[in-house]
């Protein structure tokens, strides 16, 4: 699943070129088969693995909630993991609208950078607020550059952390962030087939 949310090759292009294919080919097979089909099979993956890291954040803290570097785990979850998600997400959310060339649209855009494939998203549904996103995840790595805050973060304990500052303002960062992707799925709804934005949610 990381290999279509994220990865990029530092060599051997063809090769990881071939693998990313021979995933999505799996993935798409019953797309390929019967053309109003959805990519119904790669979104139940992709939000059951999304589902399994913040399960993980979650075992993690309650296993010793006071030690496990909690207050960093927990901005970068909402934050990076959720921008990486979201890329492809919205990759499958879009294919919808391309009918018989999902496939090709999804192998086409699926080696973008997460940024990028939210990016390319918000510009094929004539969408002008991508500079949210952005700037929202400007601000998370700002912060999260600085080694002070990082530390500040790792010691946090989830009692405290709104007594910290920079969690504070970082909390707020991803509220705005997660409202905009939202606000995204919810004014473009209509788009994307009835059956994708059904399958999000049953």
């Amino acid at each position: 699943m990381l290999i279509l949310m994220e990865c990029r090759p530092i060599y051997n292009e063809a090769y990881f070129s071939q693998i990313t294919t021979a995933i999505l080919d799996h993935y798409l097979d019953l797309v390929r088969s019967e053309k109003e089909k959805e990519a119904l099979v790669l979104l139940n993956d992709l939000i059951k693995y999304f589902r399994q890291i913040c399960l993980n954040v979650e075992f993690s803290f309650w296993q010793d909630k006071e030690k496990d570097k909690w207050g960093l785990r927990n901005v970068k979850l909402r934050h990076s993991r959720v921008i990486i998600y979201v890329g492809l997400l919205f990759l499958i959310l879009n294919s919808s609208k391309k009918r018989s060339e999902k496939i090709n649209y999804l192998k086409s855009n699926i080696h973008l950078s997460p940024l990028e494939k939210i990016y390319s998203v918000y510009e094929d549904n004539i969408d002008y607020n991508f500079e949210r996103v952005m700037g929202a995840y400007n601000n998370f790595l700002q912060k999260v550059q600085n080694n002070n805050v990082r530390n500040e973060l790792k010691k946090l304990t989830y009692n405290d952390r709104y007594c910290n500052d920079d969690y504070v303002q970082l909390k707020i960062n991803s509220d705005f962030l997660q409202s905009e992707l939202t606000r995204f799925i919810m004014d473009n709804r209509n788009n994307w087939t009835s059956k994708i934005i059904e399958y999000l949610f049953f």
